[in-house]
């Protein structure tokens, strides 16, 4: 009898492992990296022979953000003449390839561009491109619009902060801190109620990308076991990540 419960339970054991680590694989990675795509307007063409004005120049750099200075130094300035704009372009990604910065001198001739000249190099420009308008996103989220950060792009002291805060062993435990489990448990008990949750960091993750706000039991140990599945499905570098990206 024991034998047969026994191994019940392993089956059960094994058939919920994989329900999960199915769910993490459909529901956790498209949630985690759903980056909305960007639509944009065309992109708007400088070059030799484009007929435009200093004026109308001026008023689309001024549309796209550009900052108009004495003295342009750095990406997303620009300073007009009479007959003349200096501008740093801003870089983009378009079509055919990333857009670098461009640092150039326009000159006009009764409304129409006379040449483009590359102000470090001095050498003429054929053409090129400042970045259009962003018209809109679409995304499997409706109501969100995000960009993913790197974790080297993160201050350190954030992270290590966020860690001291949230979940001190983090960088030891399995997706699951026994020891904060027992210290709410104690608290919960005490309390009559729910009012500590001694979740992990990589648990707060799971309630995050799936949305369970409920505080039961069924619910914690549903969220724990996701976070274990996910503690062997990712290193810790990456959850910690795809926690601070949420």
């Amino acid at each position: 009898m024991i034998t047969w419960i026994v191994g019940l339970g392993l089956v059960g054991g094994i058939a919920l492992f994989f329900w999960i680590d199915h769910t993490v694989q459909q529901r956790f990675y498209n949630r985690l990296w759903d980056i909305p795509v960007h639509i944009y307007g065309s992109s708007f063409e400088i070059y030799p022979g484009l007929s435009i004005s200093v004026t109308h120049l001026e008023e689309r750099l001024l549309a796209l953000g550009y900052r108009r200075v004495e003295k342009v130094q750095g990406i997303g300035e620009f300073n007009s003449a009479s007959t003349s704009i200096d501008l740093v372009t801003r870089p983009f990604e378009f079509w055919d390839g990333p857009q670098p910065p461009r640092d150039v001198h326009v000159r006009f001739k009764n409304g129409i561009v006379e040449s483009v000249i590359d102000r470090s190099t001095g050498a003429s420009v054929n053409f090129f491109r400042l970045k259009p308008h962003l018209i809109g996103s679409l995304s499997q989220n409706q109501h969100q619009d995000r960009f993913l950060v790197r974790l080297e792009e993160m201050p350190p002291l954030l992270l290590e902060t966020l860690i001291s805060v949230e979940d001190r062993r983090f960088v030891s435990h399995w997706g699951v801190d026994a020891w904060a489990i027992l210290r709410a448990a104690w608290s919960n008990l005490r309390a009559g109620k729910i009012v500590q949750g001694g979740s992990t960091l990589t648990q707060q993750l799971v309630k995050n990308v799936f949305g369970r706000n409920d505080r039961t039991y069924e619910r914690k140990l549903l969220e724990a076991a996701t976070a274990l599945v996910i503690e062997y499905r990712l290193d810790k570098r990456q959850i910690l990540q795809a926690y601070c990206n949420e």
